[in-house]
């Protein structure tokens, strides 16, 4: 989680200071069941709802397993094993305003990967 919040800290910190201000909370795993971090199974699964004013997001994959994922206004938008921006195991995937759009995510073994999600907001 220290991670996590290093790496929320850091792409804030690049970001303007009139749009930091208008940014000034971030939420985790908003898509996780009591906001625990996020199964990546078979199916693809949403990692980040759709929400226009976010600012920015990450997503982690805290597994050993890889896992692939595409956004709502790539084609489909749904991931398959092949298909997808992958995130290797233990990586993060940093968004700005391009994750405004809903980001589903598939594993790309026969284990589950976990996802860990946290979104910058006004």
């Amino acid at each position: 989680m220290a991670l996590v919040l290093l790496l929320l800290l850091l792409l804030l910190s690049a970001v303007p200071a009139s749009a930091q201000l208008a940014c000034g909370n971030w939420l985790s795993n908003t898509s996780g069941t009591a906001k625990a971090d996020i199964t990546v199974s078979s199916t693809a699964v949403v990692v980040l709802a759709a929400n226009g004013g976010r600012c920015s997001a990450i997503i982690t994959n805290n597994s050993a397993n890889d896992m692939r994922c595409l956004s709502s206004g790539d084609g489909t938008g749904v991931p398959t094993t092949t298909a997808g921006f992958i995130i290797k195991a233990g990586t993060t995937m940093v968004l700005n305003t391009e994750s405004r759009r809903a980001v589903q995510c598939v594993r790309t073994s026969g284990s589950d990967a976990v996802a860990s999600v946290a979104e910058a907001l006004p």
